[in-house]
């Protein structure tokens, strides 16, 4: 049985006036134990600890190659040669610099050389880390429904099947999105709450922002992609692109819109993984009832 150490601290606040030694952490620890109400920590397998730690590997070298190239732009815009946002040619920032070597000086034009080989290395490591978290993917069964959807790449599925564990353990959709932390936090006191929209919603907050934080990024990330293919007519015409359309269309903020979709996502992946179905944009946005129906008229039909 594993106690989240937020839980520890949360009774350690409460019954001993915060203050945290180790004699309070164990009596906390095993006061927590005989708790009937606790919700203990799911443990992790050996293959999503794998999941894991190869995602950290990838944002890691993610976060090393940024830098890297970050420190090179900002030594070239300090020498007055200042660099395009969001470009990054080696081999043109490779001409600039031994074409200005006499003001740069030998010294500092071989270290922008170190660091231009730099990045070229951290994209080939990036490439190879990346290959191998997509193999580790791909061994869960999971994973084949998982990037069906639109808008779940490697990263996305990879961190769902790492982090969420067995879908059978949520009941409702909407406790795999609260787990995520996509739903609004509820803080009711008997009055109601204008929304931007203008409806009246009682206790209705912003995103409760808990779970794991790198899940949650990806599906908006996901939504986003999303979005942006239903915008640019990418997407074949269904009751779910005419949801996304109906939103996009609303005066939402983009980020509303965006944590909509992503909510949409999370509901949906919850639904293919309990019945074992891959996408469909048949299927995709109609209700279980109609969804029911329609099966029962297609076997009659048969």
């Amino acid at each position: 049985m594993m106690i989240s150490g937020r839980h520890v601290q949360a009774w350690v606040k409460d019954h001993c006036n915060g203050q945290k030694t180790d004699l309070n952490d164990a009596f906390a620890i095993l006061n927590l134990a005989y708790d009937r109400w606790l919700t203990p920590i799911r443990g992790k397998t050996r293959e999503e600890c794998r999941l894991l730690a190869l995602q950290a590997s990838y944002r890691q070298l993610k976060g090393q190659r940024t830098k890297t190239m970050v420190h090179v732009k900002a030594t070239l815009h300090a020498w007055g040669f200042p660099i395009r946002t969001g470009s990054f040619n080696q081999k043109a920032l490779r001409e600039l610099i031994d074409a200005n070597r006499e003001a740069f000086g030998g010294e500092m034009a071989e270290t922008l050389h170190l660091m231009i080989d730099r990045v070229r290395d951290l994209d080939h490591d990036i490439a190879t880390v990346l290959k191998l978290l997509t193999e580790a993917t791909q061994r869960d069964p999971r994973a084949s429904l998982l990037r069906s959807i639109p808008g779940f790449g490697v990263l996305t599925t990879s961190r769902w099947c790492a982090v969420v564990g067995d879908i059978a353990r949520f009941d409702p959709p909407k406790q795999t999105m609260a787990f995520i932390g996509l739903v609004p936090n509820n803080r009711i006191t008997g009055h109601h709450t204008e929304t931007s929209s203008g409806r009246e919603a009682r206790g209705q907050g912003k995103m409760s922002k808990r779970g794991d934080k790198m899940l949650r990024s990806l599906c908006i990330l996901g939504a986003g992609a999303l979005c942006l293919m239903v915008r640019n007519d990418r997407l074949p015409d269904c009751p779910f692109v005419a949801s996304i359309k109906e939103r996009l269309a609303s005066p939402r903020p983009w980020f509303k819109v965006l944590v909509y979709v992503a909510a949409k996502l999370v509901r949906i992946a919850t639904a293919l993984l309990k019945y074992g179905e891959k996408f469909s944009f048949e299927k995709a946005g109609i209700s279980k009832a109609v969804l029911k129906q329609w099966e029962l008229e297609q076997a009659k039909a048969a």
